[in-house]
């Protein structure tokens, strides 16, 4: 007695499987493009921006924007120049770092005043600021928090989103047996 065995399908599945893996590495670079634009989506519209402050004249001036301009800015110039570029168009353009099996994007903000945003300054009690035309009353004020904020805030989304893209990726390029 004979068995007959038509490895044709078998070799299919293997060239089907290496194929995958080639696309694997465009994939992850999709995914952690995907979750910086939710990333900074999410830093983009909590940012609050100054509405008006008066200057040296006593006249009201509408300043602001710099900082939310600077989540999709390459440069401060850029951010203060007003001119604003999308989340979408941002990362589109990032490059993804892989080192070994990690993938990662560095999301800054190149305004030189996010870090003390971000996490918090010290101020000199009792300094006048013309800006805003008062005395510093705290000797440190708490950071905002906006990009760690932002990713705690992604990161559960962030899990599922990924999951389904990797699924559907799967699915896609081995078929639904």
């Amino acid at each position: 007695m004979s068995i007959e065995f038509d490895d044709h399908a078998l070799g299919e599945y293997e060239r089907n499987l290496i194929r995958v893996r080639d696309g694997l590495d465009n994939q992850f670079k999709k995914m952690v493009k995907k979750a910086a634009s939710l990333v900074l989506e999410k830093a983009v519209k909590t940012t609050n921006t100054s509405d008006a402050l008066k200057n040296e004249q006593g006249q009201t001036v509408r300043v602001g924007g710099t900082l939310r301009r600077g989540w999709t800015a390459d440069s401060e110039s850029e951010a203060e120049s007003g001119s604003q570029r999308g989340v979408s168009e941002y990362v589109a353009k990032a490059k993804v770092v892989v080192d070994g099996k990690e993938y990662s994007l560095d999301i800054t903000n190149p305004v030189h005043y996010a870090s003390y945003v971000e996490y918090g300054h010290r101020q000199e009690v009792g300094r006048f600021v013309p800006a805003i035309g008062k005395r510093l009353k705290k000797p440190w004020v708490e950071g905002q928090f906006i990009l760690t904020n932002a990713m705690k805030s992604t990161n559960n989304k962030f899990g599922r989103v990924m999951e389904k893209q990797l699924q559907d990726y799967l699915t896609k390029e081995l078929g639904d047996d």
